[in-house]
Order: structure tokens, then C-alpha cells, then sequence
């Protein structure tokens, strides 16, 4: 059977699926690894075969454009600006929100987050999935785009 594995370009959201990747190569399926150019190195260095599909994501550099989410500290010169307070490390968050409060966190996160992770990577994998055509599309939880592909 062949297994694709996708991931978008975060090491920490990768390594957690390299041990059923293994299990599945040890139990004779034909294993590929799919994620951004950026993870290849990382990809490499577990010893299993990948993919680069779509380009890297720039959420990192987003982030260093704006704001040290732990200093607090911000420049007001960044292209964009984050419009609701962030919460940072040590904050309590409120213990309820009203559902209208979960529905524009909703919305926020996928445009400031998912989509930026994944739309670089989306067209890339569906045509991997199509010239490959694997059995199995496995997928960490916030690589949006495997479904699409899958």
C-alpha cells in the first residue's frame, strides 16, 4: 500500500508521525513524506524518502515583522497588524466566550494561521496525490491542505 505522510513545514508537527511512518515502511508499504522545501532537512535526517511540494510558509517571518510575543514588545511599521488582544505565556485566558467571540476566533485563526501554513502547499500536493495516487493520506492536524490533496 502506499502511505503519503503530510506535513507543513513545522519540525515539532512532524517528528510526532516518523515513528507510524517507520511502523508502516517496517510493515512493507511503500512510505512517502510530502511538506514544504523548508522540512526536507529534517525530513532527511529520519531517514525517510520525501517530496518538496508548494513553497515554505512565511508565518515565522510574519511574526518577526510585527511582534516578540513574549517581550511584548511591537513595531508599529509591519504591514499588518494583529486587531484582538494575543494572549501570551502566563496570561489566564476569560472562562467563557460567547459563541460570536468563538466564530470571529474562528475566522481569525484561519486567515492569520491555517491558511498561511497551507495555501503555499496546497496545489503542489494535490498534484503529488495525482501523479502518485497513494492509498493512504495521512496527515498532522493542521496541514489542512492533505485533505484537499487526499
Amino acid at each position: 500500500m502506499r502511505v503519503l505522510i503530510a506535513s507543513h513545514a513545522e519540525k515539532t508537527h512532524f517528528l510526532g508521525m516518523v515513528p507510524l511512518a517507520w511502523a508502516l515502511r517496517a510493515a512493507g508499504h511503500e512510505v512517502m513524506v510530502a511538506s514544504q522545501p523548508e522540512l526536507m532537512p529534517t525530513v532527511a535526517s529520519t531517514g525517510l524518502p520525501a517530496v518538496p511540494v508548494g513553497h515554505d510558509h512565511i508565518l515565522h517571518s510574519l511574526f518577526d515583522l510585527r511582534t516578540n510575543l513574549f517581550s511584548g514588545e511591537t513595531r508599529d511599521d509591519a504591514p499588518f497588524a494583529l486587531d484582538e488582544e494575543v494572549l501570551t505565556p502566563g496570561d489566564t485566558p476569560p472562562d467563557e466566550y460567547s459563541w460570536d467571540e468563538l466564530v470571529a476566533e474562528a475566522k481569525s485563526s484561519v486567515m492569520m494561521w491555517w491558511k498561511i501554513l497551507n495555501d503555499p502547499m496546497v496545489v503542489g500536493l494535490t498534484d503529488f496525490c495525482r501523479w502518485w495516487r497513494p492509498d493512504l493520506v495521512v496527515w498532522e492536524p493542521l496541514t489542512f491542505a492533505a485533505p484537499v490533496a487526499a
